[in-house]
């Protein structure tokens, strides 16, 4: 039915009828929440005029007289009795039930009403968790994509830097006619001279992955929290690790590749190091290779390498490893979702963590032949740093 709202102005006639303006329906709202939508219905019109036989204006001729009602005595004593009720179906039929049923069928039974009592309570608890799930969810993806873009802007073997890279093979220098003579009376000087130039070159083509080690290493989440000597010993004892990681997707059965092509045979290899050192390093190459792993893999693998807590010297052992069990989920989502149909990857790329931390403790110690030898050798200055080869005399000290 149409609602009205009445002028009340008097300006009119006094015999005119009140102006009426229907009242737009939507410019009555209620404020209410965005799950409610409440309307109006017309109601149906009265039926019944304001008139009534009593009021002074009725119409009504000649009321009847009232008539006379018989007193109605109650007895004041009721009899308990469970007397039976009819109710009357719309099609005529009479059902009996009892005062005691219709109270029964009329009542909530007591395990419902538990179960919607506490259906509210079991409601916001399960949106919780979800709740919680997706921002833990939300913060691996996060994790995933910070180390995978710190490690394509800093790492010189990605598929994309080294697709197409082609090989330059150390030579050595050809000998002066006078260091011919010198050099042919002593075999073990000679291999000593080779040793010293394959060092220096293997110096100058690796030095340039640490400065980007450096600054992969500074987008790692959670690294920046650390104390600088925690940073520093982490860098220092993780860096051939987290570069033997990346350049075994350059190596192979007879040759060790650098990021510009620079290219160093397995005999050169033994050489600088022994014949076992250099068979464990390319054996872990093949094995790690074989786990087909995608550069975003390589590079939260290496996040997980960095953050070692069990390095020497460390202070902050448990925020360390709380920063690395954040990234070894990651590398597990990373892993599962592109590995899906090999569960066993994840597992083994794990085992290749002592295996490197192993090959890692055997390179420092290759490295004594270095700080015996300074004084023989031009290294650059940021490989001496990373690696505490002495430069000067005042670094003996």
């Amino acid at each position: 039915m149409d609602v009205f709202k009445i002028d009340q102005s008097l300006s009119g006639n006094l015999g005119s009828s009140p102006t009426s303006e229907k009242i737009n329906q939507q410019d009555i709202s209620f404020e209410a929440g965005s799950e409610f939508n409440l309307c109006f219905f017309d109601t149906p019109e009265d039926t019944q005029g304001f008139s009534d036989p009593s009021s002074v204006g009725s119409t009504t001729n000649g009321s009847p007289p009232p008539q006379q009602l018989t007193p109605l005595h109650i007895p004041l004593t009721v009899t308990p009795v469970q007397s039976p009720i009819l109710l009357s179906s719309p099609g005529g039929t009479t059902s009996t039930i009892t005062v005691k049923q219709a109270v029964r069928y009329g009542r909530v039974p007591k395990r419902s009403r538990e179960r919607s009592t506490d259906e509210p309570l079991r409601v916001t608890t399960s949106d919780a968790d979800q709740s919680d799930a997706e921002t833990k969810q939300l913060a691996v993806y996060d994790m995933i994509l910070s180390v995978s873009q710190a490690h394509h802007a800093n790492c010189g073997y990605t598929e994309e830097h080294t697709k197409n890279i082609s090989r330059k093979p150390i030579i050595l220098p050809p000998a002066s006619p006078e260091s011919d003579s010198e050099v042919a009376s002593s075999t073990a000087e000679s291999m000593e001279m080779e040793r010293c130039w394959l060092w220096q070159q293997f110096a100058s083509n690796i030095t340039p992955c640490v400065q980007r080690v450096v600054e992969f290493a500074k987008r790692v989440p959670g690294f920046c929290d650390l104390g600088q000597d925690d940073q520093l010993i982490l860098i220092k004892m993780g860096f051939f690790e987290i570069w033997l990681s990346h350049v075994a997707r350059l190596t192979s059965n007879t040759s060790m590749m650098f990021d510009d092509g620079t290219t160093v045979s397995r005999q050169q290899l033994e050489t600088m190091y022994d014949g076992d050192f250099t068979s464990s390093v390319i054996h872990f190459a093949a094995s790690f290779n074989a786990l087909a792993l995608n550069d975003t893999e390589v590079g939260l693998f290496s996040a997980v390498v960095l953050l070692t807590a069990d390095r020497p010297g460390i202070t902050d052992v448990k925020t360390i490893e709380q920063h690395q069990d954040k990234l070894i989920e990651a590398l597990k989502v990373q892993v599962g979702r592109n590995h899906a149909s090999e569960p066993q990857i994840f597992s083994n790329l794990l085992i290749k963590l002592p295996e490197l931390k192993n090959l890692g403790a055997k390179h420092t110690a290759h490295l004594d032949w270095f700080r015996m030898n300074w004084t023989k050798l031009t290294l650059p200055p940021l490989f001496a740093e990373i690696f505490d080869i002495p430069k000067t005399e005042d670094d003996l000290q």
